[in-house]
């Protein structure tokens, strides 16, 4: 039986680092969407059909 799989939004600003989580999350067939304007990204999450978001916080 397959799962369905997530939909998940990456807001990353680290390229490799985002490339990389991508790639990896993407080998597993789960759909990435990701975000280079930082501004808009509330526009963003609204108009896409996201399951989880995933963001990095540095404090």
């Amino acid at each position: 039986m397959k799962l369905n799989k997530f939909n998940i939004f990456l807001i990353e600003d680290d390229i490799k680092l985002k490339k990389y989580i991508c790639d990896y999350l993407e080998a597993y067939e789960y759909k990435v969407a990701i975000i280079d304007d930082f501004d808009n990204i509330m526009d963003e999450i609204l108009v896409k059909y996201i399951n989880i978001i995933l963001i990095k916080f540095i404090h």
